[in-house]
């Protein structure tokens, strides 16, 4: 039974998804579509990637996950089935896999052998040829049977976070549902750098220098710091909305200082 997921930024509101998933259940009868989102920002790579790459841990193995973000195929971005530790993905090399993957891929095959449904209207690949290649490899079609290998050529260079031997510079690179701001730094890093020392959490002005387990361990509308599901640093108020009320969003610098004996720290405002 074959697992396919699909990403877009379609919104809700369009056919789209309903006639990816109808061509998947006519070419699979027995499978399990997963619709991760619809409600990607328009064109977003850089969110695309962090929700797909903290989503796809959590298939089994062999899933297929087909991207459908800025998938047109043109002679810059040619669409690209990729092997990535045993999943499959489909999409175009618009550089979306160079910001979900830290390894390179396994295996990358061409998909320009596959034709299109209609050869007259070529702008909707996800239905007309996405699908298809999703059958074949639910099939049990190795990727060299789909189509001759490919290098990919676009490449994205997600910001990593920088450290020395008393700070961490960061970033915001996430707003979830809930308005709660997640940054890029990892709380093995965290760990590596501030160690046991007592430290502050800098951001536009607001300041916090503990880390908490969750939002509860603080007052309701207070800042709140903690290392997230997938061990990021979130940033949040409880119960309440940091992104607007705090005017901070994604790109805002993050920065996490370890605090010199005798240091004050600076008042917040939460």
């Amino acid at each position: 039974m074959a697992v396919v997921t699909l990403i877009s930024d379609w919104g809700d509101a369009g056919y789209y998804t309903a006639a990816v998933h109808g061509k998947l259940l006519n070419l699979l009868p027995d499978v399990v579509f997963v619709n991760i989102t619809d409600k990607v920002p328009r064109h977003d790579l850089n969110y695309t990637a962090y929700v797909l790459s903290n989503a796809r841990p959590n298939f089994p193995e062999g899933t297929i996950h087909i991207i459908a973000i800025d998938s047109e195929e043109n002679d810059i971005h040619s669409h690209v089935a990729v092997s990535y530790k045993n999943h499959f993905f489909i999409g175009a090399d618009n550089g979306i896999f160079s910001l979900m993957f830290d390894e390179t891929p396994d295996e990358v095959v061409s998909l320009s052998d596959i034709l299109y449904d209609n050869l007259d209207a070529t702008t909707f690949p996800e239905r007309d040829r996405f699908a298809k290649v999703a059958a074949m490899i639910a099939d049990g079609k190795k990727l060299s049977e789909i189509g001759p290998p490919f290098e990919l050529k676009t490449e994205l260079v997600p910001f990593k976070p920088t450290s020395g031997k008393t700070d961490i510079e960061g970033m915001v690179v996430f707003i979830d549902g809930y308005e709660n701001l997640v940054t890029n730094i990892h709380r093995s890093l965290f760990q590596q750098v501030i160690r046991n020392n007592s430290f502050e959490i800098h951001l536009k002005g607001y300041h916090i220098n503990k880390i908490s387990d969750t939002y509860s361990d603080v007052p309701e509308s207070s800042l709140v710091a903690f290392f997230g599901s997938n061990g990021y640093l979130q940033i949040a108020l409880n119960r309440s909305k940091a992104h607007s009320l705090l005017n901070i969003g994604i790109n805002d610098k993050v920065v996490i200082e370890i605090k010199k004996p005798g240091e004050d720290a600076p008042p917040s405002l939460f």
